[in-house]
């Protein structure tokens, strides 16, 4: 997982790979652009850009991946990302969902709350367990690219 500045990402990410090529989508992305999916590289890379509201604890359930990477980069408004590893045993609800790549979890009783705000980004990779979209304390409107990067051959 990372967390930092939009004008930092490229410090991670750099040379002809997917993930570099998903890092020039995020800093070269216009925010008033329709919410919606981009194709950037068909199914290998994609983006859905969200605008949304951020929702309470009690509707949210953590995620995790296991074809795709995740880099959320937040443009408008705050909202606050939930992350806990394997070892905070958060039980799995109905499986894993291929067609989606997503399986969906318990809140653990122990997890890291990530305070985001506009122009920060975070980057789940398929062993980070995460719980997009908290509000901090009340919901809000967000603007959030979720670009995804395929880690299969």
């Amino acid at each position: 997982m990372i967390l930092d500045r939009l004008e930092n990402i490229k410090e991670y990410f750099q040379g002809d790979t997917l993930l570099a090529k998903a890092v020039e989508f995020a800093v070269n992305f216009d925010p008033e652009s329709e919410a919606g999916k981009y194709e950037i590289e068909g199914e290998k890379i994609f983006a859905n850009y969200l605008h949304m509201p951020t929702k309470r604890l009690d509707n949210l359930k953590f995620e995790k991946h296991e074809k795709y990477i995740d880099i959320q980069v937040l443009y408008i408004g705050k909202l606050i990302m939930g992350h806990c590893f394997a070892e905070n045993n958060p039980i799995s609800i109905g499986g894993y969902n291929a067609e989606n790549d997503v399986e969906k979890f318990s809140i653990p009783d122990t997890y890291s709350s990530l305070k985001m705000s506009e122009g920060e980004f975070a980057v789940f990779y398929p062993h980070d367990y995460h719980m997009p979209d908290l509000c901090l304390t009340e919901p809000e409107d967000v603007k959030k690219l979720v670009i995804k990067i395929c880690v299969e051959n």
